[in-house]
């Protein structure tokens, strides 16, 4: 009886260690999947990088986004001519298979406002409008998009919108104009208490309002803050006859520029006049400011429309999944708890959000040069980056010949975990003397749930006439 129970423990113990190993040997052979084998077998090819008739390539999208209340399209680069392109044909793809209806840019909500007004009325000239943009939206590509909004408006009987999810980070006069010009429209008795409240928040001076505010004593702060929430107390307890003087959607886009207003305050507090005048664990707090301002008024667009599914335009580190990553700055890491797509995700749930990234093989991008030495430098100019370690993504993204990009699902990417160099980190501007502070090291499939990659690329058509 002993002898068989001994073989009984032998033979458990044997295959216990034998099922481990089957494990082990299954997992082990899903990592080393050779990943240009499986970027083959799935890579989804797209046929152009520029919106045509034919949209079956994008079909995909279907599927990987489903009932999702957000989408989030990200960029590598800012200035990148073939990201915007892309992304254009998504939108009108999201638009007219899957019923999206907001468009939302990394722009402060008031410089979205004359664009949409043109959208939706189908009256007046696009161009100008987008003047008052980031040069980055200024674009030939983007004006293709807005006018195809404009023609589907009021055409398709449909009403798109289109609005910014960034704050006044530096003035914040037209977002202050913006309410009070509102609440004289809606005579509103509580005008002259407004225009009382954001006294403080106004610049009023020839010396920028970063500047002039900066110079007021904490004390003085923090009653210009609770000055900006009590507008923001006067509009919520005037809702029904403002709307009714108004519209439900121009009332939810007042109170959506008052929060940001109340957002923007710390980081006008904290802001350097030069980037000199901060420190890494100050710039670390801005940056995470800003991603919880943007988050929010995301999720203020969801709550003041319940029908409402968003796209949400913007660079890949705020629009994908990031946390706890360190992200290369100048020389030297600058530590990022939560981007904003990772807020939308822990607040909306994975079903309800899915994540895009962009990036590209060759080419290059328009950008303020941060180089010093360089002969552009503090210029928008053409750049591109040093050669990528031959550990990136983007290198072996080069394997995949044959179009100009492909669209890669990576809910099962498991061969595809990194960590690995992701070039994502050139936003507005781009130092060409730094050798590595424009990549991070990343899991592709824990950042993005799908990602769109492009082969070749060059810079953005800018509408706007550039110096030099």
């Amino acid at each position: 009886m002993i002898a068989i129970a001994k073989n009984r423990r032998v033979l458990w113990t044997a295959s216990l260690i034998i099922i481990v190993l089957v494990t082990i040997f299954r997992f082990l052979s899903l990592r080393s999947e050779v990943p240009e084998t499986w970027l083959r077998d799935n890579a989804i090819p797209l046929e152009s990088v520029v919106p045509v008739e034919d949209d079956s390539d994008l079909a995909a999208l279907e599927e990987l986004v489903g009932d999702a209340r957000v989408v989030t399209l990200g960029e590598a680069t800012h200035g990148t001519a073939e990201f915007q392109s892309i992304k254009d044909r998504m939108i009108r793809y999201l638009v007219q298979h899957m019923g999206f209806n907001v468009i939302a840019f990394e722009e402060p909500t008031i410089n979205t406002l004359p664009v949409n007004d043109i959208i939706q009325t189908g009256e007046g000239d696009l161009p100008p409008s987008m003047m008052n943009m980031f040069v980055w939206w200024n674009t030939q590509e983007v004006l293709d998009l807005l006018t195809w909004m404009q023609t589907t408006n009021q055409t398709n009987d449909m009403s798109l919108t289109f609005t910014g999810f960034d704050i006044p980070q530096a003035n914040p006069d037209g977002s202050v104009g913006a309410v009070l010009t509102y609440l004289q429209e809606a005579q509103s008795d509580s005008l002259a208490e407004v225009e009382n409240l954001y006294t403080c928040f106004r610049s009023g001076t020839e010396v920028p309002f970063v500047v002039s505010y900066q110079t007021r004593s904490e004390t003085e702060q923090d009653a210009c803050l609770a000055d900006l929430i009590a507008v923001r107390d006067l509009l919520v307890a005037e809702e029904t006859d403002l709307v009714h003087s108004s519209s439900d959607s121009e009332y939810a886009v007042m109170l959506q520029i008052a929060d940001g207003l109340i957002d923007s305050e710390p980081i006008i507090r904290l802001s350097p006049q030069t980037i000199e005048m901060i420190d890494d664990d100050e710039l670390s707090e801005l940056s995470q400011l800003r991603d919880d301002a943007m988050a929010a008024n995301v999720m203020r667009m969801l709550e003041n429309d319940p029908n409402a599914r968003v796209i949400v335009w913007g660079h890949n580190l705020h629009t994908g999944e990031f946390r706890d990553i360190n992200v290369p700055f100048g020389f030297t890491q600058l530590p990022m708890e939560r981007s904003m797509g990772a807020m939308l995700v822990d607040e909306l749930g994975e079903d309800n959000v899915v994540t895009i990234g962009f990036s590209y093989g060759e080419g290059s991008f328009l950008a303020i040069d941060l180089n010093p030495e360089s002969e552009t430098s503090n210029n928008l100019a053409t750049l591109s980056t040093p050669d990528l370690p031959d550990t990136s993504y983007e290198t072996l993204f080069a394997n995949i010949e044959g179009n100009p990009a492909f669209l890669l699902d990576l809910s099962n990417a498991t061969p595809l975990e990194g960590p690995r160099p992701l070039r994502t980190n050139i936003g507005g501007g781009f130092d060409t003397s730094i050798e590595t502070g424009f990549t991070v090291d990343v899991s592709l499939p824990q950042v993005f749930d799908t990602l769109i990659h492009v082969h070749e690329t060059r810079p953005i058509d800018v509408l706007l006439e550039l110096p030099g």
